[in-house]
């Protein structure tokens, strides 16, 4: 251990060396040096990080880290790593230390809204996607539990008795979210996450059984990543996906819901997004993720929406009709195929103009105030879409609670109606029906896939890895899907 160490801090030190050689070079011109400076500052201008770990080697990066000045912010067991922060210029060097699967940014996770476009009729998803028919036939996600990785909910009629009282690990004390923010109390001051949980299981209670979600009776666990300013970051969302696995026995979560994206070009066996999400999937919960709110270009589907295990999901407009002789992918959906070339998404269901529940005096509620009424509103975009078919998932699982994840990706996926005039890259198996896939034959999704992380001994070895194409880290921000909020 002591001979890695060593070997580690010699790198670092060389790579600290040539960073000063290039800032000062003997005889800098007047013309150059500010230039010079300025690539000084950028260097060592601190960045946050995320840093993955291979099984088994948890100390060296660790002891390297504090011998540079670095910050440990936190542990990340999720990604059998950390969070921290050190020197710009370093940060590529870190990823080169014995030990080291991956460095990556913890970016900033901001809600990325794409404005107000009120035409068009509103959505009529309940029909279109079978919710309708499967209330009718007593389906209704009792008995489940959908965890909401979000801005939080806001505990409006609909949800009411509904939000699981959970004990923030932060305080000790009952509440109502787990709060991973800077702002305190559970209520969502963005209006994000209580759109998104009216859709998953509002029961209809304001408006008489008119407006509910895919899941009225389900149950759900918020972990509120932002405050009214929508800030977060990537390390926040693994620890809360950390939280949901180590919690799924104790409140018993069937269903995680990412509506959120991050900018990474990584490949989806090194990513940390992404091995959060298939750890989450391993331990047997399904795990459904909006396919990007980026637009018709190829290439454009959003991680962790890209990872093969998931259920990726993309938004139709349903032009406010229930015949799907009309329907389209929404211009705003994200299109496969993914950087490692796998088709995504998996289906599609109504994103455009959905009504669902406002979070008074919420950021959304101010800045697109398109309002129903006093309880809901209209919005736009896969993060919704993907309510729908968490929602579904409860709905399935409450029929059938021996159904595992990979079942329910199955049923939902075999049994969607295809778009015609679709391709794949862009609607997947195509438009779900929940109502068809509680009649679908029993089969399992993904068995096609291998990956160390669900093998004896996960999060496996660096010799499980070779030849995974690693394309280097994005530096770049990260963004919630788009609301696109009408």
């Amino acid at each position: 251990m002591r001979t890695r160490l060593t070997r580690g801090l010699r790198v670092l030190a060389v790579a600290q060396v040539l960073l000063l050689g290039a800032v000062l070079p003997a005889t800098p011109s007047q013309a150059l040096l500010p230039d010079l400076l300025g690539s000084a500052t950028a260097a060592l201008e601190p960045v946050d990080v995320i840093v993955q770990l291979w099984d088994g080697e948890d100390t060296v990066p660790a002891q390297v880290l504090a011998e540079l000045g670095g910050t440990l912010t936190h542990d990340l067991p999720v990604v059998g790593g950390f969070a921290a922060t050190l020197p710009a210029a370093l940060a590529d060097t870190l990823e080169l230390l014995p030990g080291v699967r991956a460095v990556t940014p913890d970016s900033v996770v901001m809600p990325l809204d794409a404005g107000d476009d009120p035409s068009g009729p509103p959505s009529v998803f309940a029909d279109v996607v079978g919710s309708a028919s499967s209330h009718a036939a007593g389906h209704t996600g009792a008995g489940t539990t959908v965890a909401l990785i979000d801005t939080g909910i806001t505990e409006v009629p609909d949800l009411a008795g509904r939000i699981v009282t959970v004990t923030d690990p932060f305080t000790g004390e009952p509440a109502q979210c787990v709060n991973f923010s800077d702002e305190a109390g559970c209520t969502d001051t963005y209006g994000h996450g209580t759109f998104i949980a009216g859709l998953i299981a509002g029961d209809g209670t304001s408006s008489g059984g008119v407006h509910t979600g895919v899941a009225p009776d389900a149950e759900l666990v918020a972990l509120k990543l932002s405050g009214r300013d929508g800030q977060s970051q990537v390390s926040d969302v693994l620890a809360a996906i950390g939280w949901v696995i180590d919690n799924r026995d104790t409140h018993g979560i069937d269903v995680l819901n990412l509506s959120l994206r991050t900018d990474s070009r990584l490949t989806y066996r090194l990513d940390p997004m992404n091995h959060a999400v298939e750890r989450a999937w391993a331990a047997g919960i399904v795990v459904v993720v909006s396919a990007g709110n980026l637009g018709g270009e190829d290439g454009t589907i959003a991680k962790p929406a890209d990872d093969p295990w998931v259920i990726s999901v993309g938004s139709t407009d349903d032009q406010g009709t229930v015949s799907q002789s009309d329907d389209v992918v929404s211009s705003f959906s994200s299109r496969g195929p993914t950087q490692d070339g796998l088709v995504k998404p998996d289906l599609v269901v109504p994103g455009r103009s959905l009504v669902s529940l406002r979070s008074p005096g919420s950021e959304a509620d101010i800045h697109f105030p398109a309002f129903v009424d006093d309880t809901y509103r209209r919005g736009s975009g896969t993060s919704f879409s993907a309510g729908l078919v968490s929602g579904a998932a409860a709905v399935l699982l409450g029929a059938d609670p021996t159904l595992s994840n990979d079942a329910v990706k199955h049923a939902l996926v075999t049994s969607a109606a295809e778009l015609v005039g679709a391709d794949p890259t862009a609607a997947g198996a195509g438009v779900m029906d929940v109502f068809a896939a509680l009649s679908a034959p029993a089969g399992e999704a993904n068995q096609e896939f291998f990956h160390p992380i669900f093998a004896p001994g996960a999060p496996g070895t660096q010799a499980d890895f070779q030849g995974s194409n690693w394309q280097g880290s994005n530096w770049q921000g990260s963004n919630w899907q788009g609301s696109n909020w009408q």
